[in-house]
């Protein structure tokens, strides 16, 4: 299960994202300085998950995991498919995919 974030602090983050985007800061490696705002895999995934209905897809961060000794990153952002045959709205709703009757 993933860690819990409260919607204010996606709200927040999302706010963050898209003023970033509109100024026309592409994300990257980690700055110098920054190394604090690094959190572990299942908070980072909450928060992915929260930004996931508040921002159109063009502000959309990739949360990508940076495999030690230079293996590359690679991307582990939420997972929407919570079992075969059902998939997770951003606000947690559970649904039947593909929808029944096709």
């Amino acid at each position: 299960m993933p860690a819990k974030r409260s919607k204010s602090e996606s709200h927040s983050l999302a706010e963050k994202v898209a003023a970033a985007w509109r100024a026309e800061i592409r994300s990257g490696d980690l700055a110098p300085g920054t190394s604090h705002l690094r959190t572990g895999v299942a908070a980072g995934q909450a928060l992915m998950r929260g930004l996931r209905g508040n921002l159109s897809g063009l502000c959309q961060p990739t949360y990508v995991l940076d495999i030690p000794d230079s293996h590359g990153k690679v991307p582990i952002g939420p997972d929407y498919l919570a079992t075969a045959g059902e998939v997770e709205d951003p606000n947690g709703g559970a649904h039947p995919y593909p929808p029944r009757g096709d």
